[in-house]
């Protein structure tokens, strides 16, 4: 039996899949945490919402022009193939050389298996809350409750499968074009950190000696020092958790901006990344403003557009999810002098020297990450309609903006609040190469632009690969007496202090005195 869709078929499909995979971890986070009568009342702001939108899908989707372009059965063994090999070297689950940040998420794994939901700690003889965008686990980590731990990293696995594939199925849909190369875009998609990593060596480290330390050329994209924008295969090796829903969420927005009429289900797409990742929230917010300036009418018109009960629906789930996070707002004792970095970027240089060098950098990284590709992109302009032409600049505008803010020890506003954007950035970068207004040394030029920022990718790619050469197995799943538990990263200096702030809160915020259920 052979498969053939058309996108506009497939997106029909893509859309509800898309949903429930963000969906689901809210249902097991609302009946996991919640007061039972709370819970059934939030599992209403999630399920109705996702019943209606399912119900209302072939209405909602216009996408005539995605009529010419087919799906076939080569194209799924295509994505299932090339999805497998890029997640089987990840870590994810074990499969691979894990990333130091698998520290982090295996301690999470670990403790929503072990302990009672809501996850407490207890910090210097304070209970002090599990506050984190822990999503992702969540199933996993259901499935470990009833398992056990090797189990969990299987479903880790497979769960991040399922999400990877819905991420390439979404690029291909925008891209309009199923083929090899597209995939292989999404794959090795990144900006040009090989030039930027030499320039660094060379110049920055001149003038800083102290820097060369971490130009490593094990891991590149640390070469602007103060900022960084993630290659795919970075985001998926070290933050899956965030990756997989910023790329799923944007490819839902994206779609519907570009190709549907209706505006009922935008703010109920925005509201389900807030558990996966606020950083991804924050970075789907320019899109739906974009989304909403791109209507015809008065603001008030405008606005009646999203009067609907999937945005009413999300509107709730962002309400409950801000009360969750907003625990990080209380005193948790005895971590009350400890604080996460934020403020204006360049705040943060130690001495005028270094202000200065990084005013010079911002705009070099800014160029190499992704105004380069931004030039070619803007070459084939005459093929856009208005709203492709709102979603090119808001892309190019947020990623000039955002290096000046930073927020976390190593800025984990700019590398991750930038997911969707650099999303959004690939798939204008796929459409590009095949717009026929590209054409000769312009085409040539932007293809060995895009191979140079392959680099990164291939960089990332050899750390793994060797790292599973050394073990002599691509499965090194860590035994559970090997993963410390958030609590047991200690608190003796202020670093480590800092470190755990992020993922705690405080017991005595109105989310877990009133509505959190009782150990």
């Amino acid at each position: 039996m052979s498969l053939s869709l058309r996108f506009d078929t497939l997106a029909r499909y893509l859309i509800p899949l898309s949903l429930f995979y963000l969906a689901l971890p809210y249902l097991i986070f609302f009946v996991g945490w919640l007061k039972w009568y709370l819970a059934l009342l939030c599992i209403g702001l999630v399920v109705l919402p996702l019943l209606f939108c399912i119900r209302e899908i072939g209405r909602s989707v216009e996408a005539e022009q995605l009529h010419g372009s087919v799906f076939s059965m080569r194209h799924v063994i295509l994505v299932l193939l090339i999805s497998i090999l890029f997640l089987g070297i990840s870590g994810v689950g074990g499969y691979g050389y894990q990333d130091t940040d698998w520290l982090k998420h295996n301690a999470i794994l670990k403790d929503l298996i072990e302990r009672p939901w809501p996850v407490v700690y207890r910090l210097g003889g304070q209970a002090a809350p599990l506050v984190y965008y822990i999503a992702y686990y969540l199933p996993a980590a259901l499935v470990g409750k009833l398992g056990g731990w090797p189990l969990a990293n299987q479903a880790l696995f497979v769960w991040s499968w399922i999400g990877l594939i819905l991420a390439m199925l979404w690029f291909i849909i925008l891209n309009r074009r199923a083929a090899f190369t597209v995939i292989l875009l999404f794959v090795i998609f990144s900006g040009l950190d090989v030039i930027g990593q030499m320039i660094a060596r060379s110049v920055v480290a001149s003038i800083r000696p102290e820097v060369r330390a971490i130009l490593s050329w094990n891991h590149i994209e640390q070469w602007s020092i103060g900022w960084q924008y993630s290659s795919n295969a970075t985001l998926l090796f070290w933050v899956p958790h965030q990756a997989l829903a910023g790329w799923i969420a944007s490819g839902l927005l994206l779609y519907a901006i570009l190709y549907s009429p209706q505006r009922e289900y935008s703010l109920f797409y925005f509201s389900l990344t807030a558990l996966w990742s606020p950083f991804v929230t924050i970075g789907l917010l320019p899109y739906l403003l974009a989304e909403f300036l791109l209507e015809d009418g008065t603001w008030l018109i405008r606005l009646r557009r999203y009067v609907s009960w999937p945005n009413l629906g999300g509107l709730g789930l962002l309400l409950v999810i801000g009360l969750y996070y907003s625990a990080k707002l209380y005193q948790v004792s005895p971590l009350s002098e400890s604080d996460i970095p934020h403020g204006p970027s360049l705040s943060f240089a130690p001495d005028t020297q270094a202000k200065i060098i990084g005013l010079a950098l911002i705009p070099v990284f800014c160029l190499l990450e992704f105004g380069l590709y931004s030039v070619f992109i803007y070459r084939v302009k005459r093929d856009w309609n208005a709203r492709t032409k709102a979603l090119f600049a808001t892309t190019f505008i947020y990623l000039s903006l955002i290096p000046f803010y930073r927020y976390g020890g190593v800025n984990d506003f700019v590398m991750r609040a930038s997911i969707p954007a650099l999303f959004v950035l690939a798939v204008f970068l796929g459409r590009t190469l095949d717009s026929q207004s590209l054409r000769g040394p312009l085409r040539a030029i932007l293809t060995v632009l895009i191979i140079l920022g392959s680099v990164t990718a291939l960089v990332e790619f050899r750390r793994h690969v060797t790292g599973i050469y050394n073990a002599g197995t691509i499965l090194q799943t860590p035994t559970k007496s090997q993963v410390m538990s958030v609590d047991q990263w200690g608190l003796s200096t202020e670093k480590q202090a800092t470190i755990i702030m992020q993922y705690v809160g405080s017991a005595q915020s109105p989310f877990f005195e009133v509505m959190t259920k009782e150990h």
